[in-house]
C-alpha cells in the first residue's frame, strides 16, 4: 500500500461521507416537521411540544455530516491500525459537545 493511495482513499471517503451526511440532514429538515406527528401517534400533541421536537430535530440534522465523516474517519483509523487518533478524535468532539451543552 502506497501512502498516496491511502490519502486518497480516506479523502474520497471523507467527501463521500459530508456528501451523504448532508443529503440525510437536507432530507430531515425538508421532511421530518411531516414526520413527527406520525412519530408521536396522535393529533391531539401538544403545540409547544411539537415545536420543541421540531427544534431537536432541526439541530440534529445539522450536524448530520460532521456524525459521518467522524465516523468515517474513525472507522477509516481502525482499520489502518491507528488507535490513538480515533480517541483524540472521540475527546475533542466530548469537549466541544460539553462546553456547546453549557452554553
Amino acid at each position: 500500500r502506497n501512502d498516496d493511495q491511502i490519502k486518497d482513499a480516506f479523502l474520497g471517503s471523507l467527501k463521500l461521507a459530508g456528501l451523504v451526511g448532508s443529503s440525510l440532514g437536507i432530507l430531515l429538515l425538508l421532511t421530518g416537521q411531516r414526520l413527527l406527528v406520525p412519530l408521536v401517534g396522535n393529533n391531539d400533541i401538544d403545540v409547544e411540544v411539537l415545536r420543541s421536537a421540531w427544534r431537536y430535530v432541526a439541530i440534529r440534522s445539522l450536524g448530520m455530516p460532521g456524525a459521518a465523516m467522524i465516523g468515517t474517519s474513525q472507522a477509516a483509523c481502525l482499520g489502518l491500525e491507528d488507535n490513538k487518533t480515533p480517541f483524540k478524535i472521540i475527546l475533542v468532539a466530548a469537549s466541544v459537545n460539553l462546553i456547546l451543552d453549557l452554553l
